[in-house]
C-alpha cells in the first residue's frame, strides 16, 4: 500500500503535504478533513463532544479566496485565534499547526493569509485536496491506522457511529452517508427541504433506471478509501462540484457503498460556492414570494405549498428513457459489428423502446460513435463493451443525457409533479 501512496504523495499531492515531515509522532485511529471558510467557532466544540473525538484527528483547512483580504474575514480570524489560544499548540511549521483541544486533536492548515489563500477558480476543491493529501501522508506514515479519509463540513452534526460504522474493504472506493437538513420555520430551511427532495428524487431516479452512478454527491457525506483516492489523483481543484467529480472517478475504480447512518446538515444560505445546496435554496426563496418575504412561516404547513411552488426539476420521463437506454445498450455492439452503420445499429438496438428516436438522438449527440470505433478497434467482446460503455457513460455523461432529454423532449416539470409521478413510486417525504 505504501508504494501507491508514496507515488501519489511524490507526484500529485499539494505542497502543504510536505510541511508535516517534522510533525511529532502520534497515533490516531481515524482522520477527518473539514474545509473552513467563514465558519463560526461553535462547530469546534460540537466535534470535541463526538463519541470518537479522542480517536480521531481533524484536519481543518481554513481558507478564503486570494481576492479577499484576510483582515476582512473576522470569522476566519476568530476560528484560528480560538484554537490557538484555547488549545495546546504542540507543533508549528509555516502555516501548519498541530493542536490538542479538550479531548480532540487538530491539524490546522491556514490558507487564508495573502501568500497562502486559494485561487478563486480552485476554491473548496483545493481546500479539500489539501486536507485529504495531508491525510494520505499521515496514513502512509502510520500515524492514522484506518486507511479511510473522512470528508465533511463544518455545518454537519455527525452521528455517534460516524467513524465506527464504516468498515474498510479494499473493493470499496468510497462510502456515502445518508443525510438530512435541519428543519425550522425559516425560509432557508423550507427552501432547502424542497431542494433536498429534488436531489434525492434524482438519485432514486438513476437507481431505478439501473445507473451505476446513483449515489449522492455531497462533500460533507463522504468517506474515501485512501488507495482509491490516490488512484484517481485526489479531489479536483474546482470552486464547486469537486465532490461530484471525485465520486464520478471513484466509481470507476471500485464500488460506492451507501450507508444508513444519517448526518444532520444545517440549512443555510451560502455564497461560499457558485452552485450547490446553499445557492439552490436561495434561488427557490427568490422565486417564491411567500418565502422571499419570510413572514409567519411554519415548516410543517408551508412545505405543503409545494403544489404551487415556483420550482421545476427533471421530468420523470427522463428516467424512463434512461432505463430503456441502459436496458438495451448491450445489443448495440453486435448490430454495429454486422453493418458498421451507426444510425442503423442504433435503430435496431432500441426499436423495442417507445423512446427510440430520443435515445438515438441523444447518444448520437454525445458521440457514441467514438466509443464504438474504439471498441471495434480493440476487438471488444459484448461483455467488454458493456464495461467500456459504463466507464464512458459515467455520472457526468448521464447528467448530460438527462439534460439533453430536458431540452429536446421532456421539459422540466413542477417539483410536486416530479415527486408525485416518480418512476420508482416512492416519492421523497414532504
Amino acid at each position: 500500500m505504501s508504494k501507491a501512496l508514496d507515488a501519489y504523495i511524490t507526484k500529485y499531492s499539494e505542497p502543504s503535504t510536505h510541511l508535516i515531515h517534522t510533525l511529532p509522532v502520534f497515533l490516531k485511529k481515524y482522520v477527518c478533513v473539514i474545509p473552513c471558510y467563514d465558519e463560526t467557532i461553535e462547530f469546534i466544540d460540537r466535534l470535541t463532544q463526538h463519541h470518537d473525538a479522542h480517536n480521531a484527528l481533524v484536519i481543518l483547512v481554513v481558507n478564503q479566496p486570494a481576492t479577499q483580504p484576510f483582515s476582512q474575514n473576522k470569522l476566519n480570524i476568530a476560528l484560528i485565534t480560538h484554537l490557538k489560544q484555547n488549545g495546546q499548540v504542540l507543533w508549528q511549521h509555516q502555516n501548519m499547526s498541530y493542536i490538542t483541544y479538550k479531548k480532540s486533536a487538530f491539524i490546522l492548515a491556514e490558507h487564508a493569509q495573502k501568500n497562502t489563500a486559494l485561487p478563486v477558480k480552485q476554491g473548496v476543491g483545493l481546500a479539500r485536496k489539501i486536507g485529504a493529501d495531508i491525510a494520505v501522508s499521515l496514513i502512509n506514515k502510520k500515524y492514522i491506522s484506518t486507511p479511510i479519509i473522512f470528508s465533511t463540513d463544518a455545518d454537519a452534526t455527525l452521528p455517534s457511529t460516524y467513524f465506527s460504522h464504516t468498515f474498510y474493504d479494499a473493493k470499496i472506493s468510497a462510502w456515502v452517508f445518508n443525510y438530512t437538513h435541519t428543519k425550522d420555520n425559516s425560509a432557508i430551511s423550507i427552501a432547502t427541504h424542497y431542494y433536498e427532495c429534488a436531489i434525492k428524487y434524482y438519485k432514486e431516479g438513476l437507481a431505478w433506471a439501473g445507473s451505476p452512478y446513483a449515489f449522492h454527491t455531497l462533500g460533507s457525506t463522504l468517506a474515501v478509501n485512501a488507495l482509491s483516492y490516490c488512484a484517481v489523483r485526489g479531489f479536483p481543484k474546482r470552486p464547486a462540484g469537486e465532490d461530484f467529480y471525485l465520486l464520478n472517478k471513484l466509481a470507476k475504480v471500485g464500488n460506492i457503498q451507501a450507508l444508513d447512518n444519517t448526518l444532520l446538515l444545517k440549512a443555510r444560505a451560502s455564497n461560499r460556492v457558485p452552485f450547490g445546496t446553499g445557492p439552490a435554496a436561495q434561488n427557490i426563496i427568490n422565486a417564491n414570494e411567500y418565502l422571499n418575504h419570510n413572514q409567519d412561516l411554519n415548516h410543517n404547513q408551508d412545505i405543503k405549498n409545494i403544489e404551487t411552488l415556483n420550482y421545476t426539476y427533471y421530468a420523470p420521463d427522463c428516467f424512463y428513457v434512461l432505463k430503456d437506454t441502459l436496458t438495451f445498450i448491450h445489443l448495440l455492439l453486435c448490430f454495429y459489428q454486422k453493418n458498421n452503420q451507426l444510425q442503423v445499429s442504433l435503430n435496431h438496438t432500441f426499436e423495442q423502446s417507445p423512446y427510440c428516436a430520443f435515445i438515438i438522438d441523444a447518444l448520437t449527440a454525445l458521440n457514441i460513435q467514438k466509443l464504438l470505433t474504439h471498441c471495434i478497434k480493440q476487438n471488444c467482446t459484448q461483455a467488454q463493451f458493456i464495461t467500456q460503455f459504463t466507464t464512458w457513460f459515467d455520472g457526468f455523461l448521464t447528467l448530460k443525457f438527462i439534460r439533453y432529454m430536458t431540452e429536446h423532449a421532456y421539459p422540466q416539470k413542477p417539483l410536486a409533479f416530479c415527486l408525485r409521478n416518480a418512476p420508482y413510486k416512492k416519492p421523497a417525504n414532504l
